[in-house]
């Protein structure tokens, strides 16, 4: 981040885009979001309707049969405070990204060359206006004409990235269809990044670099002066659960005589070393922060909206989400690219590493040709020179955040032989044990069009298969990509590389959000599940589901249906909420298993997908409109940096501390509880304890097995797990739910919660309202003393009110987003959980609580 203290303004709000491609009368224009896309605007003016509805996409009039639909005039006018501009002072205008090429005036003066445009979606566009402003207090006004990409490839026949002529450009890929989300018809053409004007003197300040640590010392880098600066034992930056996030402030000011201070920036950066090795045994790229080994499990993230629509709360609020699961790394996939300052800002704050990926992906760049888009080709985009200059203005906005880990070329495909030689030149480290080409070797063809060396405190990997990840050499060997039986993670040789950088699973949403995905009663229909020959069943989706690109929870003759598991859905709220505990299970799982093997084999994994940047139903652990799926409480759950487990696979009680620091005098105990009227008439089946227990840092290690009963339990057993301290408290609990081998199903579960009610209640109730954000601290308990809770939802609703009774569903009613200590919990009889639930507060809001078999328990937390 960094922040200028001379003026600076930003033109956030006030934007207008023309109705057509042709100019209009003013009172003609839309109103438009920035950020934001033309299609954003033009569905918020009621001109097109909304992709992220129902099968509403399929009506939009996508750009490449109708070229120049979506090239728009953007416009802003805008007024300085008085004492903005003096005698002698200079006015920029800065663009931080426009997608994708554009002409520029300010008060009627070009500031292009017409009738060329300015292209790169990734670059910083700056115009010295000083001869063009009028008088402070004066009307501005500002003029872009904005152009869809150049090639916006078809998209008719599907794809990923349709045809794969988009990556012609440089821009996002994603924007023509993945098989996780439809075409954006516009390609997302608009402005995606601030606007600003900044007043400064004669002499600018840009692009402050700090460099931090003796281990750099001596490296090239491009610049215009270097000032060194001695801070006696400063404190470290680290990752989430390793330490605090120290961050430091950096001033630079430029005073000229006779005028004073003519411009002043605040570079904000951490202390901290990254360290990227390939280990000789395993092959897998392990992380180092200030030395200490990383296990990494994270996540791939795309961008926070298909059009564009990241505002700074957004950003935050989506990191926030990564964090608050425990995850430490986030990789930025290289399909789109496409991120702001605050979302880095909010990395910085809460230690989350990032992987950076620049724009090449596989399928569209020379690996993904098909019968019905034959052409992929590694040597786009076009433009290798705009390419390089994207990629060199990044670097240089973004090195400076302690966060970023690594930098990578490209995902499954590394970029073609110039731009990889650029990169290598302005990244100029590679991993220890690399196999990379010496530097001599590189394509001399980029050397022109590169500054030099930016950034030699990461790492560089050419791509996202390369240099210690997946198979280590290129070779498709990332995934699998769908349902997995859960104790299949746990398996020795499940996957057989170190570090895996897709893996990717379901994410159907709550109840709530498919309501208002599908607004009408026939899309509303779950998929048809047609039972087979060996008794398991294969979903039918509708059309709507197909376009939201709906995943399977089964693979027939490998992976029993996941959902089916609990009885066949009888309607849409029973597949959605048999959905979240498949959805729990599947990613508690996932991370659960790749911890078990923690650095023998694995050295880290990231789960494919977080999160949507539209209203899909696959690959997230949180939705489009910011309400976790249960998955997101299951990799929460795994995400404990003192963490109890069962290994699904063999039954044995494992301990993880992904801390710096053992931890001593545990004590594990392990509960076996049946359900009364499947079993004998007590809930009891057994338990052990084991006292004295330590855990070294960043390891995993087995306790003992458990042992259920079988023949006394009946077809389901419950596990609970909890790791105490050495003052006996809690530190990590967990809740498991088998059945028995005999069982080909867990059918019995609802019709038992039907007949075998416990009871919630709420104690130890204290609410704080500050700046309006409430959080609100509570135990929650099972008053029943032979019945468990089972599957326990909280929810914060909006308080309903005369006026909204009978005409806003629930969905209209959520708080989002909210976060949770823990959701989705089953509960022993007489247990009690503590649990911490905040969010902002707008308006009164009720806190609800009920499980399969409790009635709602519903309190007020807002007023």
């Amino acid at each position: 981040m960094i922040r200028r203290s001379h003026h600076r303004y930003r033109l956030n709000t006030g934007w207008t885009i023309s109705p057509t491609e042709s100019k209009a009368e003013q009172q003609d224009w839309l109103r438009a979001q920035v950020p934001g896309s033309v299609l954003a605007a033009l569905i918020d003016n009621k001109k097109l309707s909304d992709p992220n509805i129902g099968t509403e996409s399929e009506l939009l009039p996508d750009v490449y049969h109708s070229p120049g639909l979506y090239s728009r005039f953007w416009q802003n006018q805008f007024t300085l405070p008085s004492d903005s501009l003096q005698s002698g002072q200079q006015v920029w205008l800065v663009l931080n990204g426009i997608n994708y090429s554009f002409q520029a005036s300010l008060n009627g003066h070009w500031l292009t060359q017409c009738p060329s445009f300015e292209k790169g979606m990734f670059r910083r566009h700056l115009f010295n206006v000083t001869g063009t402003i009028q008088p402070a207090e004066q009307l501005q006004k500002l003029m872009l004409f904005i152009k869809s990409p150049d090639y916006p490839g078809c998209v008719d026949k599907g794809g990923q990235g349709g045809d794969h002529f988009i990556a012609r450009n440089v821009t996002v890929e994603f924007t023509a269809g993945w098989d996780w989300i439809v075409p954006m018809c516009d390609r997302s053409t608009g402005i995606w990044d601030t606007v600003e004007v900044q007043v400064t003197g004669p002499i600018r300040v840009q692009d402050v670099h700090v460099i931090t640590g003796a281990a750099e010392a001596g490296v090239p880098l491009q610049g215009m002066a270097a000032i060194e600066a001695r801070v006696q034992r400063p404190a470290l930056w680290w990752p989430i659960h390793l330490g605090s996030q120290a961050l430091y402030e950096l001033r630079v000011e430029v005073h000229i005589p006779a005028h004073g201070i003519s411009d002043a920036a605040v570079q904000r950066f951490g202390v901290r070393s990254i360290g990227s090795v390939i280990d000789p045994q395993s092959g897998g790229h392990t992380f180092f922060v200030n030395g200490c080994k990383v296990f990494i499990r994270g996540g791939n993230y795309i961008c926070a909206d298909a059009m564009m629509r990241a505002t700074d709360e957004r950003l935050h609020q989506e990191v926030a989400m990564h964090a608050d699961m425990g995850l430490n790394m986030i990789r930025l996939w290289g399909g789109c690219g496409a991120t702001r300052f605050p979302f880095l800002d909010t990395c910085d704050q809460l230690g989350l590493l990032v992987w950076w990926e620049f724009w090449v992906t596989g399928d569209c760049q020379g690996r993904g040709a098909t019968a019905d888009s034959p052409v992929s080709d590694q040597n786009w985009p076009d433009d290798h020179r705009l390419w390089l200059q994207c990629a060199a203005d990044t670097i240089t906005r973004v090195r400076n955040h302690p966060c970023i880990a690594l930098w990578c070329g490209g995902n499954e495909q590394v970029p073609c032989p110039p731009l990889d030689a650029g990169l290598r030149r302005m990244l100029p480290r590679s991993p220890v044990h690399s196999s990379s080409l010496d530097s001599t070797a590189l394509d001399e063809s980029a050397a022109h069009d590169v500054p030099g060396v930016l950034d030699a405190s990461r790492a560089y990997v050419p791509g996202s298969l390369w240099e210690g990840f997946g198979e280590g050499s290129g070779a498709f060997s990332d995934g699998p990509y769908g349902i997995q039986n859960p104790e299949d993670f746990f398996r020795p040789g499940y996957y057989q590389y170190a570090f895996n950088p897709e893996v990717g699973s379901v994410g159907v949403p709550v109840l709530e959000t498919l309501q208002r995905i599908f607004d009408r009663e026939d899309q509303r229909q779950p998929p048809s599940l047609m039972q087979l020959p060996d008794g398991d069943f294969e979903e039918q989706p509708n059309h709507a589901w197909e376009v939201h690109t709906h995943m399977a929870y089964g693979s027939p003759g490998s992976v029993p249906n996941q959902i089916c598991q609990y009885g066949v859905p009888a309607d849409l709220q029973q597949y959605a909420d048999q959905a979240q505990i498949a959805n729990f299970v599947q990613y508690r799982a996932l991370l659960e298993g790749w911890a078990s093997q923690m650095w023998h084999p694995y050295t880290g994994v990231l789960i494919w997908k977080t999160q949507n940047p539209w209203a899909g139903l696959r690959g997230q652990l949180y939705d489009w409109l910011l309400d976790q799926t249960a998955g997101f409480f299951g990799a929460k759950a795994a995400c404990e940096p003192l963490h109890v487990q069962l290994n699904l696979a063999t039954l044995q009680v494992e301990l993880v501390n992904t801390s710096r620091q053992a931890a001593t005098n545990l004590t594990v105990q392990a509960t076996v509880v049946s359900l009364p009227g499947l079993s004998g008439s007590s809930w009891m089946q057994g338990s052990w304890q084991q006292s004295g227990c330590t855990i070294l840092p960043m390891t995993c290690s087995s306790v003992q097995p458990v042992d259920i009963p079988w023949a006394a339990c009946g077809p389901l057993a419950f596990v609970f797990l909890a790791l105490r301290d050495s003052a006996g408290q809690i530190v990590s609990r967990n809740v498991y739910w088998l059945k028995a081998s005999s069982a080909p199903h867990l059918h019995c579960l609802r019709p038992w919660c039907t007949t075998h009610l416990a009871s919630l209640y709420i104690s130890d109730l204290s609410i704080e309202e500050l700046q309006q954000k409430t959080t609100a601290r509570f135990s929650l308990g099972n008053a029943h003393s032979g019945h468990l809770a089972f599957w326990v939802r909280l929810k914060v609703m909006k308080k309903a009110s005369s006026e909204t009774a009978g005409r806003l569903d629930q969905a209209d009613l959520r708080v989002l987003p909210v976060y949770y200590s823990t959701n989705y919990v089953t509960l022993a009889p007489g247990e009690k959980l503590p649990v911490v639930v905040s969010f902002d507060s707008q308006a009164p809001a009720v806190l609800t609580a009920q499980g399969w078999n409790t009635d709602e328990l519903s309190l007020e937390v807002a007023s």
